[in-house]
C-alpha cells in the first residue's frame, strides 16, 4: 500500500520513500538494524507532518487576517469626537459617567471639562462634557474644532431658563465649525414631575425651525441611564451612515 500523498513536496535532495542507510556493525542484529531504520522513518515522517502543521496554521493565520481586514473596513470600529453641551446643572457629568462607567457618580459642577471615550457597539466617542456655568459658555467655542457630534442636554425640570438654553443652543449651531455636526438633544430629568415633555423642549430650543440640519430628541433619565442609549444608538448610526455615504460631519478650524 502506498503512502497517501503529503501536502509538502519532498525537500531537495532528500528521498521521501527511502531510509538513509546507516553504516552498522557486523555485530548489531538484524533486529537493531530494523529498530533504528524504523526510528529514522518516524522521525522523518513526525518532521514532515510538524512542519505541514505549521504551515498549514501560517496560512490559516494570514487567512483569517485578511478576512478581518475585510470585516474592519465594512463593519469596524469608527472613532467620533462628540462634544457635551448645556446649562449647568442639565446632568451632563452625570450622563457621561453613565455611558462610559454605567454607574451614577456623585458630582460637582464642572470647572473646566470632562473627556472620556465612550464605546457604543462599534463606535467609540471622544466626548467631552464642559462646564455650562455662564462664565465658562464663551469657552465653549474652543472644542468646536473637528467635532461630529454635538450632544446638547437640557435639564427639562428648569422652565424659567428653557429660552436661555435656546439662546445658546442656537449660537452653537450656527458657529462655522459645528455646521456639519449631528445634533442629537437629550430632554434630561423626565423621571420628575412637572418636567417639559420632549416635544414642548424640541418647541423651546426651536428644532422644528432648523433647515438643512441633522437632529434627533430624546427623552432621558441620567440616573437610570432610561433613553440614553436609544440616543447614542441614533447618533452613532446616523453618523456612520453619514460618514460611509461621503458626507462631511465636522469642521477644521481654530479658536483663534
Amino acid at each position: 500500500m502506498h503512502d497517501p500523498p503529503s501536502f509538502f513536496p519532498p525537500k531537495q535532495g532528500a528521498r521521501s520513500n527511502e531510509v538513509r542507510e546507516k553504516p552498522h556493525r557486523a555485530s548489531e542484529s538484524p533486529q537493531t538494524i530494523y529498530r533504528a531504520e524504523t526510528s529514522d522513518l518516524l522521525n522523518t515522517r513526525l518532521k514532515e507532518a510538524q512542519e505541514e502543521e505549521e504551515l498549514t496554521a501560517l496560512i490559516l493565520h494570514n487567512h483569517g487576517q485578511a478576512l478581518r481586514k475585510l470585516f474592519d473596513s465594512f463593519f469596524g470600529v469608527k472613532e467620533m469626537r462628540v462634544v457635551m453641551l448645556g446649562l449647568d446643572a442639565a446632568g451632563k457629568t452625570t450622563i457621561l459617567y453613565k455611558l462610559h462607567m454605567g454607574e451614577v457618580l456623585s458630582t460637582v459642577p464642572t470647572i473646566g471639562f470632562n473627556v472620556e471615550k465612550v464605546q457604543y457597539k462599534n463606535v467609540v466617542f471622544t466626548v467631552w462634557d464642559v462646564g455650562g456655568q455662564e462664565k465658562l459658555r464663551p469657552l465653549w467655542r474652543m472644542y468646536f474644532s473637528n467635532t461630529d457630534g454635538l450632544i446638547y442636554v437640557v435639564d427639562s425640570l428648569d422652565r424659567e431658563r428653557i429660552k436661555k438654553a435656546k439662546q445658546e443652543f442656537q449660537a452653537i449651531i450656527r458657529d462655522p465649525l459645528m455646521l456639519n455636526s449631528v445634533i442629537l438633544v437629550l430632554a434630561n430629568k423626565q423621571d420628575l414631575k412637572g418636567t417639559m415633555s420632549p416635544m414642548e423642549v424640541c418647541e423651546g430650543l426651536g428644532l422644528y425651525d432648523l433647515r438643512n440640519r441633522i437632529w434627533h430628541i430624546q427623552g432621558t433619565c441620567a440616573l437610570t441611564g432610561d433613553g440614553l442609549y436609544e440616543g447614542m444608538d441614533w447618533l452613532a448610526t446616523t453618523l456612520k451612515r453619514l460618514q460611509a455615504s461621503g458626507a462631511s460631519t465636522s469642521v477644521a478650524g481654530t479658536y483663534f
